[in-house]
């Protein structure tokens, strides 16, 4: 499709890297910091594990249906429950009264 279109696919970076003025990258801790008074951090919810593991789809692809899916269930439970290991994590917080 991306020829046919007459696009090329960048060999400066990996795809699932994105280019340095697309976003800035945070760590957890970084995260959780931006919530310091006069804000309170109310929640910390991780959203997906290994979304950006490169393998990740290949490996999934070579499962049979079922234990794909439940793989990815064991990983969506996994980053919601530990938030720092999470490849994309939500905070939410309110104003300190």
């Amino acid at each position: 499709m991306r020829g046919a279109l007459g696009l090329r696919l960048s060999r400066r970076r990996p795809y699932y890297e994105p280019p340095p003025d697309h976003l800035v990258r945070f760590g957890f801790r970084a995260i959780a910091a931006l919530a310091r008074p006069p804000l309170r951090l109310t929640q910390v919810e991780g959203l997906s594990l290994l979304w950006l593991f490169p393998p990740w789809s290949r490996m999934l692809a070579r499962l049979p249906d079922w234990a794909a899916e439940r793989l990815l269930r064991v990983a969506f439970r996994v980053g919601r429950a530990v938030p720092r290991w999470a490849d994309v994590v939500v905070i939410r917080a309110e104003k300190s009264r």
